[in-house]
């Protein structure tokens, strides 16, 4: 329903707990520090997946990914969502590349993004909206990181990191 408010409410409708639960949103975060060193390979994270378990629904995504690592270049945060078969994820995210330079706007439909570390105990943040739309095969959304560059300095993805996702329909 474009321009509405899910789920719609009818005047003498029952309110109940299903109807109430179906309005709030799904969110995860970090329950604590998770460190990755030596690797390049894509991991889920313990803490960020949220289900997707109504097929066809329309959401809206929202994270703030806190982290750091090594120096610039030298290990840096690589990520990527992993979705259903089917499910299109669309969004927008700022933040600052291996170079350093911001990257705001910067789209990402599937693939991974590298985010520049700046050193140990130099907290970056990572900002993305965007949308869910799930296809008749439901799952899970999922975040899975990695170093950029495979270093003996951890990456960190900090407490404090989370995603959500508000159903439009």
């Amino acid at each position: 329903m474009p321009n509405g408010q899910y789920p719609p409410i009818v005047a003498g409708q029952n309110v109940t707990a299903g109807l109430l639960q179906s309005m709030m949103p799904y969110a995860a975060w970090k329950t604590g520090d998770t460190s990755r060193s030596n690797t390049v390979t894509f991991t889920a994270d313990p803490d960020l997946t949220i289900p997707l378990s109504v097929a066809s629904a329309v959401y809206e995504l929202e994270a703030y990914l806190r982290y750091e690592g090594g120096t610039q270049g030298s290990s840096d945060f690589s990520f990527k969502w992993s979705v259903p078969a089917g499910t299109s994820l669309w969004c927008t995210v700022a933040y600052k590349d291996t170079a350093g330079a911001v990257q705001a706007g910067t789209e990402q439909t599937s693939g991974s993004i590298t985010a520049g570390s700046n050193g140990a105990a130099v907290v970056r943040g990572i900002l993305i909206r965007g949308s869910v739309t799930v296809s008749a095969t439901t799952g899970n959304l999922v975040l899975f990181w990695t170093q950029g560059t495979s270093s003996a300095t951890a990456t960190v993805l900090h407490l404090g990191s989370r995603m959500s996702l508000r159903r439009l329909s």
